[in-house]
């Protein structure tokens, strides 16, 4: 790919989440692995980034596939994160929920929505006139019968 100058298209989709279990047990054979090349460059500058704490990393990443979230999603959480914040985990944490939500369209409530004992609720005046304190005209002493 680097001699011919092209980029790879896979026919499956990569499963990350099966690497990074790899990388999680062997995170020293992680750098060494023909996947790794193919991380995206936010993830991999994330994962250099402190070598100290590239096992810790891993395992964070990990997680979060785990969770659900696509490295898309997560590639994503990294660039807006940018370099200052990326050693905060519960920030990227925030960004991943943000840009999720994001992704998924509102839908329309409708009459359906609302349980039928909401809607067919009609309250007794009366009885929330007995609930005001006496000196505005309500009874302080009254029983509420339901």
């Amino acid at each position: 790919m680097l001699h011919y100058r092209f980029e790879a298209e896979f026919c499956k989709p990569i499963d990350w989440a099966g690497h990074f279990a790899i990388f999680v047990r062997k995170p020293k054979g992680a750098r060494n692995s023909t996947l790794y090349r193919f991380l995206p460059s936010a993830v991999k500058s994330y994962l250099e980034a402190n070598p100290e704490a590239f096992r810790e990393r891993i395992n964070f990443v990990h997680t979060l596939l785990q969770e659900g979230y696509e490295m898309g999603f997560i590639e994503k959480a990294l660039e807006k994160a940018g370099a200052s914040r990326v050693n905060d985990q519960a920030i990227i944490w925030h960004l991943l929920y943000q840009l999720s939500t994001q992704e998924k369209a509102n839908s329309e409530l409708d009459d359906d929505y609302s349980p039928p004992s909401v809607k067919n609720y009609l309250p007794r005046v009366e009885d929330y006139d007995q609930l005001v304190p006496s000196g505005r005209g309500g009874n302080v002493n009254a029983t509420i019968t339901i």
